[in-house]
């Protein structure tokens, strides 16, 4: 059985701090657990008494759980009873090396954990080469934005930096705003586009705005003020993904 000691460091990795301190963080559920074995992240695995697990490596470390743990452990209603302790999937961006053409979705104050789970989902899903999370966005190593994104944070590129390092890094940087150029009359895209999406109900602050290199916009049906973030970033990458890449200088 696992000592309690050993469950205390768990449970310690359910704040922020301790995460990033200590590179690691606690997924639950099978889905999770599989997806975290399969890229590489898992360290560990915890379950709980009677509980199916998912083929692991024979090198990983299986330990059991009584079912009064279990419940101390999980972050969700009704959990599966199955953990899997990973090494932080995320970067910094000054580490990363990125394609010439790459396509990145910036998540700016993004301050919903769920949303920010769901753009990590999207983006892997629609071709996007990274999510940039920016200060003031939640941790992506949440366990709400872990869960929503369904797996994605171990199979696409989370990187943690800035705006201005995307713009050293030569990328162009397009803000999603309600006032931008309609979608429709974009005919190609750069060579490396950041598409900057912001928080929830204000949007994309008026600085980074201000500094952005343009602005688009998906039309709406009249009556209808906004997208949910997540919802809009979608719509908007793999728009963006289809279009023609400006030809070089």
């Amino acid at each position: 059985m696992t000592s309690q000691a050993r469950l205390k460091y768990l449970r310690s990795l359910s704040r922020k701090k301790v995460r990033r301190e200590e590179g690691l963080l606690l997924v639950e559920g099978l889905r999770l657990v599989q997806d975290a074995v399969a890229c590489g992240y898992a360290q560990e695995i915890y379950a709980g008494p009677d509980v199916p697990l998912p083929r692991v490596p024979r090198d990983l470390p299986v330990h059991t759980l009584e079912q009064k743990d279990v419940g101390a452990l999980a972050d969700t209603e009704t959990p599966q009873g199955v953990f899997a302790l990973c090494r932080d999937p995320c970067a910094a961006l000054g580490d990363a090396s990125l394609p010439p053409d790459a396509l990145v979705l910036v998540a700016h104050g993004v301050a919903d954990p769920g949303n920010l789970g769901t753009l990590v989902r999207s983006a892997a899903a629609l071709g996007a080469h990274a999510v940039v999370t920016t200060p003031g966005t939640v941790e992506p190593t949440n366990p709400k934005a872990v869960r929503a994104s369904a797996g994605a944070l171990f199979r696409c590129a989370v990187l943690r930096g800035e705006l201005e390092q995307l713009r050293e890094l030569g990328f162009r940087i397009l803000v999603a705003s309600t006032n931008g150029t309609p979608l429709a009359e974009l005919r190609t895209r750069p060579r490396r586009l950041a598409l900057v999406v912001g928080n929830e109900p204000r949007g994309v602050d008026s600085q980074a705005e201000q500094t952005a290199d343009g602005t688009v916009a998906i039309p709406l049906s009249a009556g209808v003020e906004s997208l949910n973030v997540a919802a809009a970033a979608a719509v908007l990458l793999y728009a963006l993904a289809a279009l023609p890449v400006e030809a070089r200088e």
